[in-house]
């Protein structure tokens, strides 16, 4: 069983622009292992593994 917790909540606007600045640190350290990093719009649900 994980221990890892979900957290639901309502559409926050920033949401857009915290994505950005987590893709660039995330491209910054994986480079081109990664081929891609999408944001949902409207999306609730974060799950971290």
């Amino acid at each position: 069983m994980s221990n890892h917790k979900v957290q639901l909540m309502d559409y926050q606007d920033e949401w857009p622009e915290l994505f950005e600045k987590e893709k660039t640190a995330i491209k910054n350290k994986v480079g081109n292992e990664i081929s891609g990093i999408e944001h949902k719009r409207k999306a609730r649900i974060f799950l971290c593994i």
